[in-house]
């Protein structure tokens, strides 16, 4: 096989220098690779250089070919090379972001290391993802490089700030949820001295905006002990939480005021029967509090508040739906929390109680009369007193009320 002969240059021959391999593949195309030269504008140079690599999910997807400074004079461009094979991955909305060298994060239940390859290590590197399948980017498009990529899953996301009078428990990390789900998380800690306020900045979900408006309420969840147990046992392991209830009326905003301790919520129950119970205190109920018929719960208290006139509060009862024939017109309730001790000389003493649940959690009673003074069964929303004390002859009552399925 003959060998080919060297090419010998004239002498004398003239040749460009050019300030970059960029400004070199512009004037001389032969020079371009097969594949697709993008620029991207970062804020410093010092962890990249002429041959720093470019990932797409770890994979060496091509490398930079060029750093230069920016028109403004602030910022560099990093000219990027993406091989052909890995060129219709990179979209108009990709997103770059630096994984040079290790990034670690740390705290409790939250211990992060983050590293694209051994080179990016050594040699600095940027990698890309792409949020969504659009368009193929185009030669020469400008992207912006994200310092990491939290920062770049961020961009699209809103900010918001809540301010706390009482920030016991706050921390960067902590997730804003709203009826447990996720929809945001802090990212910062800040001080507001004029106002004395805790400031939580977080970062919410586009398509969970919605939800923050100026009559919304968020308010710090945390494990709460009382002697009738444990309260949010779930922020034991998985830590506090800011949860977030929806106003109706409200405008869209950013910065929202938190309440100091939840606020009295009532449930929106789909199932059984829910009636209001009025009273002049709430005494120890809370909600949950267990709602019994013959020492057996039938229902629970889903929540109470104050009554327009402020006089009085709703107590609102939720029946289980297989209990709710023994609700009538004319059933009578009453308060069983806490114990009530009778004595007298000849009589002795006597201690009453529903049960022990209701010694410590609160509770209420029922009973209903028989035959015709019973009444119509009762229907959602009815009204009845809740009576501080037990009437003697409510106890004598012994309808026959049919619980069966058939009957409701």
């Amino acid at each position: 096989m003959p060998l080919r002969k060297k090419r010998r240059q004239k002498k004398n021959t003239t040749f460009t220098l050019y300030e970059n391999f960029h400004a070199a593949a512009e004037n001389n195309h032969s020079l371009k690779p097969d594949g697709l030269i993008v620029n991207v504008l970062a804020g410093s140079s010092r962890a990249f250089s002429v041959g720093s690599p470019v990932l797409f999910k770890n994979i060496e997807a091509g490398e930079i070919v060029g750093v230069r400074p920016a028109e403004d004079g602030q910022n560099i461009i990093l000219d990027v090379f993406i091989a052909e094979k890995y060129a219709h991955f990179l979209k108009k909305s990709s997103r770059f972001y630096n994984i040079s060298g290790i990034s670690v994060e740390g705290g409790i239940g939250n211990f992060k290391i983050t590293t694209g390859s051994a080179k990016s290590i050594l040699a600095g590197g940027i990698a890309f993802f792409s949020p969504k399948n659009d368009e193929t980017a185009n030669e020469n498009t400008l992207f912006t490089l994200y310092n990491g990529y939290q920062e770049a899953l961020d961009v699209d996301k809103t900010k918001i700030a809540i301010h706390f009078s009482r920030p016991e428990g706050l921390r960067k990390g902590m997730k804003i949820k709203y009826q447990g789900v996720t929809v945001g998380e802090i990212n910062d800690i800040k001080i507001d001295l004029d106002k004395d306020f805790i400031v939580a900045c977080g970062l919410i979900n586009q398509e969970d905006e919605k939800l923050f408006l100026t009559d919304s309420l968020v308010w710090l969840v945390s494990p709460e002990f009382k002697l009738s147990g444990i309260s949010n046992l779930d922020t034991i392991i998985k830590g506090s939480y800011i949860a977030v209830l929806p106003g109706n009326k409200g405008e869209r905003t950013q910065n929202l005021v938190a309440c100091n301790s939840p606020p009295c919520l009532r449930e929106k129950i789909k199932g059984g029967l829910t009636i209001i119970l009025r009273t002049p205190t709430l005494g120890s109920l809370e909600q949950n509090s267990p709602v019994y018929y013959r020492q057996v719960q039938v229902g629970r208290v889903v929540g109470y508040e104050l009554a327009d006139s402020a006089q009085e509060v709703l107590v609102y009862v939720n029946i289980n739906h297989c209990y709710e024939p023994l609700i009538h017109k004319n059933t009578v309730f009453w308060n069983v929390s806490g114990v009530n001790v009778d004595a007298g000389i000849f009589s002795g003493v006597r201690i009453s109680t529903e049960s022990i649940e209701s010694i410590v959690a609160g509770g209420i009673s029922l009973a209903t009369p028989e035959g015709e003074a019973m009444g119509p069964q009762a229907g959602a929303g009815q009204h009845f007193i809740l009576h501080e004390k037990l009437d003697e002859e409510w106890l004598n009552w012994k309808p026959a009320i049919d619980l069966s399925p058939q009957n409701h």
